[in-house]
């Protein structure tokens, strides 16, 4: 018997694809500047909308909108074509989804403070993103306290879920939020988020990605 290192392959080749990138500070200031305008008035609540258990989550205006569209789209685009690499879109799209053919409907802003998180939920649409514009590093800072020194310290974490349980295998996974970091995902993905104790506001953007060469938009 030989225990001679050799050629081998592997992976993971089926599964959801997750993006992640970072925004421009032009795209980060814009969304930023017009957020807080929103909770000062404290115009357009969107909480009807949502699952969060978020005191304050306001829907940006058409205008503003339609302003942070085109980066978003070309991120999106991008993230179409490694999906594309993957072989997993569906028809029309083989390699990858113009930006022509995306649409950017929804866009709203969360401001979540120690003790409030997000349940368990899906989305609307293809495709689904959230962007972090302020990210205080008190949440950072919590897994070194003592109510995070457990086998899954999870405060302030946005976390994925996808697949059955069986041993070997990965069914979450955890992302610890970056400002200006971007991140795109299967629209039906389940995901949530995670409360944190200090006393701070996290500020984030997430919206849906339609198409309109398809008859998803009820999907």
């Amino acid at each position: 018997m030989s225990k001679e290192p050799r050629k081998s392959a592997w992976g993971a080749p089926f599964g959801p694809l997750i993006y992640q990138s970072t925004i421009s500070q032009e795209l980060h200031q814009l969304m930023l500047t017009e957020a807080l305008k929103l909770q000062e008035k404290k115009e357009n609540d969107y909480r009807q909308n949502l699952a969060g258990n978020i005191e304050e989550e306001y829907a940006y205006s058409d205008s503003v909108r339609a302003r942070c569209t085109d980066e978003i789209l070309f991120l999106c685009s991008d993230y179409t074509e490694k999906i594309g690499s993957q072989g997993a879109l569906v028809q029309p799209w083989t390699k990858s989804i113009p930006e022509a053919d995306l649409e950017l409907p929804q866009l709203w802003v969360n401001f979540q403070k120690g003790g409030e998180w997000n349940p368990p939920h899906c989305h609307s649409g293809l495709f689904s993103f959230v962007t972090y514009l302020q990210v205080p590093p008190e949440i950072g800072q919590e897994k070194d306290e003592e109510h995070q020194k457990n086998s899954f310290p999870s405060a302030g974490r946005l976390q994925f879920d996808y697949g059955e349980h069986i041993p070997f295998t990965n069914v979450t996974h955890q992302m610890l939020p970056q400002e200006k970091m971007i991140v795109f995902f299967p629209a039906r993905l389940r995901h949530y988020v995670y409360p944190f104790k200090s006393e701070v506001t996290r500020i984030s953007v997430s919206g849906n990605i339609f198409s309109n060469k398809t008859n998803w938009q009820n999907y």
